[in-house]
């Protein structure tokens, strides 16, 4: 891992750390792609929860297709980490 001094557009600086990253093996991969939809459903429930609240009907019908498709993929990855 190295660090590296960063100065941004605004004028100041800031230290970073910035990992050397190495590619992902397929089961890191499969654990990565696993971690990042359960917070993506997380944030589509907190959607369907404003869909409710504001009584939009189409909102929410959107937001239900899109959390079902992100929990298909969830559980397809958990299928493929199974046989790696």
């Amino acid at each position: 891992m190295s660090e590296k001094l960063i100065v941004s557009p605004f004028g100041y600086e800031s230290e970073i750390k910035r990992l050397d990253l190495e590619p992902l093996s397929k089961e890191d991969g499969y654990r990565w792609g696993i971690t990042h939809l359960q917070y993506i459903q997380e944030e589509m429930r907190k959607l369907e929860a404003r869909a409710i609240e504001r009584q939009d009907v189409e909102f929410f019908n959107q937001v239900r297709i899109s959390l079902k498709k992100a929990q298909d993929a969830e559980e397809e990855l958990k299928e493929k980490l199974v046989f790696t």
